[in-house]
């Protein structure tokens, strides 16, 4: 029987749990006495800047006080808006809970914040213990739409409320530098951004922003060059003050020309601004160099990338002991907040625009130096400046969203050495300094070498030791040795079912460490729980980039059995994810048992970098709890040992197991046994009947089942065979089941023939040589090609270069990388694939001379289906590295598997696909030959087999144990579940 009693369960709960938690007293409001000693000080020593009163709010999420106070200097001009020039507004946050980093005192750092100029708004948490991290970072960004939107400014010290996004969050020991340039468009830019700009300029943006009015006149006061507008209308000249005057310098964006970047001006008639900057927080003179996490922005204005409701996560960080910065974004200058704001030609109806959405970005013309750059520049403020900057150099982490998680190639060894992700037609992405134009040009600066490249003679690193991509790209450039991904996987975005999987499918070919959660959201980065193991996604962030960044001990953040509160299957593979790599030796310290303390023995598997482990296990018994335990102090790579162990407690499902019997002859391996007369188990009717093979060689084939009549074990050949049941696809050892309900009966007699299908070998099943032929290979649209010899005197496909994308966006040409080369879509089959071909195995090759070094991207099944709503993590993508002058032969393996996301498998191809970047209007061709497909075949060897009886019926209720904890979807229930057991461990 079952029994649901409160009393009890609590009981449980609280033995459990008594020992792990400390013994704290609290006022009711959740509050400790207060103390003011930090807020005392600033307020003493800095009275003269104090403006107003302070006033106590309720923090709005955890339930706590917060005082606010404004600080000033009444000498500033406030700039309210989005302007780069906009007065400093710092969140100084005291009194909290967590540990303090930096050493100088409050009121020396609060000086030297209003000595700069800056409005400083303290958040007093007033020593309330519950002010901690993951709590204390969303209070902190709920308030902070306080000061944005200018209330507590307003309310405190008589200052106009407004837009007040100028504003950063800064903890108690922390200090801040704002607008350090870190990179300069017209110093470090790719070679033809300047013609890029000036093309959006008489595109896109006269398109968007027509309307608005700009001074269009040169130094000397001449007017510049005009041009009728897209829809028909001629110039006309205006007055400073908007009204019409032919004597005017004011014109509408509609009809203006720039004919140079010189003539791309803001609407007062100032140069646009080529520079990048970045916001720098960091701990003032901490006992010990710090992590550093950084933003890639997303956002027009720099401060705002931090700012958004849901993503607190920035704060979070330096909550969390790292210093932290936030970089620009390389947006055309044109679209930035203190320019005329956002665009792109993704509007048809407000005038002749590209269709091209990226418009509003030179980014990715120049996504691998700014990047780089960023990441060298911390490293040069640490290296010159380390009294002040105390970076650890070798723990700095990266993430963003949207355009912001196009950072993914800084966790390359060399993210430097990477191209463009596009380049202007007639230009080869180099720089405007490789290029040799290092001349002064008006006020544009002539070209420079790359930026931050050394200090004191040491090459300062380019790359991120820790990504974080959500909903970006650059899935091309994880290559061996990337450094952790951490991946996130909104279902409402677009990003789920088309990008996000190539990144889930990269790490696990290339044994990445790396870990990634389905999320219910949007456009936007991870928070709250994920969709498959209900693990909260915002501090699996954090524990995951701890172990990396702060080598922190490795934890367990997942472990999992599928539906694991229904009755599993009693042979379904149980999952333990770690925050890091976790070594084989460590591993097999963890133990399985049932109710009775009886061991269970099975095999473990490691994938995604050692951080994910699977145990595959006999078959369990039927109805019983076992408890998977992951002991105290299980090492991480790092040598330091798990604090607490990690408990995993499940029940298996309603299947009973009866032995087979098993005679093997020329003609296939024969399965017998009797079947059960009394299917009355667990007091359910077991009406499921299965074949379990047990494959204990590495496999590959395909099996077909086949019933049989008149069976002897003497004489097994003389049964008389039955029409196919089934076929089963091998590709590996483990348990394979095969339904044979239909074909037996509750206490009768059944025979089965297994069969493999093809003999043991290996076959050629597909093979274009390239030598003078393209045999079924296809070259892509705009690839030029021919059939040459490799220096090396070999023949081969000769791939010369690509044309510029001309067709996808109007009057927006580029060359896009990496760019599509060639694919093969009968490299599996001639023709579309059936479930015969399931479970078939190639090992796919073929050969590359590069006449540079670069990353050649593999492709088998290129993109999910968007329109499906599903993300294929199946899928194959393989990255390498070329050596430039030599040959590079890639191999893989692959197995056809069932695409899930097409409705019907005739219409399915599996093909592979090559890309690479190619270098503009000077490429260095690439020869690839012998593209070949080898179908694997082994023989089956079977350890057994045995016949399982089981039901659909699957559980009502979940588990609790001793070995477990209440599962956390009923921690705020009335009652709980409570499940007995009998004496041999099975439930009641």
């Amino acid at each position: 029987m079952k029994l649901k009693v409160r009393v009890l369960s609590m009981l449980l709960a609280v033995i459990m749990t008594a020992s792990l938690l400390p013994l704290t007293l609290f006022a009711l409001d959740g509050t400790s006495a207060k103390s003011t000693d930090a807020m005392d000080s600033i307020t003493a020593e800095l009275g003269e800047y104090v403006k107003g009163e302070s006033k106590s709010y309720d923090d709005g999420y955890i339930g706590i006080p917060v005082e606010i106070t404004v600080l000033y200097d009444g000498e500033i001009t406030v700039k309210d808006g989005y302007g780069i020039d906009a007065t400093p507004v710092v969140i100084y946050v005291v009194n909290t809970a967590i540990e303090r980093i930096g050493t100088e005192s409050d009121v020396e750092i609060v000086r030297s914040m209003l000595e700069r100029g800056f409005i400083v708004i303290v958040f007093d948490y007033l020593n309330s213990e519950k002010a901690v991290s993951p709590d204390l970072d969303w209070s902190v960004q709920k308030l902070r739409t306080g000061v944005t939107n200018g209330t507590y400014l307003s309310e405190l010290s008589g200052l106009d409320t407004g837009n007040y996004c100028n504003n950063m969050v800064v903890p108690a020991g922390y200090n801040i530098e704002f607008n350090l340039v870190f990179f300069e468009l017209d110093k470090h830019g790719s070679d033809g951004t300047f013609d890029k700009i000036v093309e959006i300029w008489n595109n896109d943006f006269r398109g968007v922003k027509g309307d608005t009015l700009i001074k269009w006149t040169n130094a000397d006061g001449s007017r510049k060059a005009t041009q009728s507008a897209f829809d028909g209308s001629a110039p006309v000249w205006y007055d400073e003050n908007g009204n019409a005057n032919a004597d005017g310098e004011y014109i509408k964006v509609k009809h203006t020309r720039a004919e140079r970047i010189e003539d791309c001006v803001k609407a007062d008639g100032s140069p646009i601004d080529l520079s990048l900057y970045m916001h720098v927080v960091f701990p003032t003179s901490p006992e010990n160099d710090v992590p550093v996490m950084v933003l890639s922005n997303s956002s027009e204005h720099l401060a705002l990338g931090t700012q958004t409701a849901d993503r607190p996560h920035f704060s979070g960080f330096l909550f969390n002991g790292y210093a932290a910065a936030v970089f620009d974004h390389g947006y055309t200058p044109m679209a930035r907040n203190d320019h005329y704001g956002y665009f792109d030609g993704n509007h048809p109806e407000v005038g002749s625009v590209t269709g091209d959405n990226t418009t509003y970005s030179v980014h990715f013309y120049n996504e691998v130096k700014i990047n780089t750059a960023a990441m060298r520049f911390l490293r040069y403020l640490s290296a010159s400046e380390h009294e002040r900057y105390s970076f650890k150099d070798t723990a700095i982490g990266v993430f963003g969203n949207s355009k912001g998680g196009w950072a993914t190639g800084l966790g390359a060894e060399h993210p430097e050495s990477f191209s463009e992700r596009r380049i202007v037609p007639g230009y080869n992405g180099e720089s405007r300094y490789e290029a040799g134009k290092t001349e002064t040009v008006g006020f544009i600066d002539g070209g420079e070498p790359q930026p931050w490249t050394e200090y004191d003679g040491v090459t300062l690193d380019s790359g991120a030791d820790f990504v974080y991509m959500g909903c970006g790209g650059g899935v091309e450039q994880i290559t061996e040795n990337h450094a952790p991904m951490f991946i996130s996987c909104p279902t409402q975005d677009s990003s789920y079912y088309s990008t996000v999987n190539q990144f889930v499918n990269v790490c696990r070919n290339l044994d990445i460490p790396a870990v990634w959660f389905e999320i219910n959201m949007g456009h936007t980065i991870a928070s709250g729980p994920d969709l498959r193991y209900g693990v909260d996604t915002y501090d699996a962030l954090f524990t995951f980039a701890n172990y990396y960044l702060k080598d922190d001990a490795v934890k367990v953040i997942y472990s999992h059995r599928d539906d694991e509160y229904s009755g599993m299957p009693t042979n379904a593979p149980v999952t333990v994810k770690f925050s890091g790599p976790v070594s084989a030796s460590e591993i097999e310290k963890i133990t399985l048992k049932d109710a009775l303390g009886t061991v269970v023995s099975g095999t473990w598997s490691s994938q995604y970098g050692g951080t994910e482990w699977t145990l595959t296990t006999p078959t369990l018994s039927g109805d019983t709890v076992y408890t998977l335990t992951v002991p105290e102090g299980i090492k991480g790579d790092n040598g330091k040992g798990m604090e607490g162990e990690h408990l995993l407690t499940f029940v298996t499902g309603y299947e009973s197991a009866s032995s087979v019997s098993s005679v093997k002859t020329e003609n296939g391996t024969y399965f017998y046994f009797n079947v059960p007369a009394d299917t009355k188990v667990f007091n359910k009717t077991l009406d499921v009947y299965k074949l379990r093979l047990n494959v204990t060689n590495d496999a590959v084939n395909k099996l077909e089942v086949f019933p049989l009549s008149g069976f002897n074990a003497s004489s097994p050949d003389s049964a008389t065979v039955g029409e196919r049941i089934t076929s089963v696809a091998v590709s590996g050892a483990g348990y394979y089941d095969i339904d044979v309900s239909e074909h037996v009966k509750a206490g009768a007699f059944a025979a089965f023939l297994v069969k493999q299908v093809s003999a043991a070998g290996s076959r050629v099943n597909n093979s274009s040589m390239l030598e003078d032929s393209l045999g079924t290979v296809t070259v892509y649209s705009g690839v030029s090609y021919t059939f040459a010899k490799a220096p090396d005197g070999k023949n081969a496909l000769r791939i010369n270069s690509v044309s510029p994308d001309t067709t996808s966006y109007v009057n927006d040409p580029f060359i896009k990388n990496p760019a599509n080369l060639i694919y093969d879509t009968k490299i599996v089959k001639n023709g579309n694939l059936t479930a015969d071909d399931l479970g078939r195995t190639f090992k796919i090759s073929f050969k590359v001379y590069d006449t540079v070094s670069r990353v050649i991207t593999v492709k088998m099944n290129s993109l999910t289906n968007i329109s499906l709503k599903f993300a294929d993590y199946e899928s194959y993508y393989f990255n390498c590295i070329t050596k430039a002058n030599e040959w590079t032969d890639v191999e893989f393996t692959y197995t056809v598997y069932e695409p899930k996301y097409e409705e019907e498998r005739g219409k399915v191809s599996q093909a592979v696909y090559i890309t690479a970047p190619m270098n503009g209007s000077d490429p260095d061709p690439i020869y690839i030959s012998d593209l070949k497909s080898t179908e694997i075949l082994t023989d089956v060897t079977f350890g057994g087999a045995e016949l399982l009886l089981g039901t659909t019926e699957q559980r009502e209720d979940p588990l609790i144990t001793p070995y477990g904890t209440i599962p956390s979807i009923y921690e705020d229930a009335d009652e709980y579940p409570v499940i007995l057991f009998d004496k041999n461990g099975k439930v009641l």
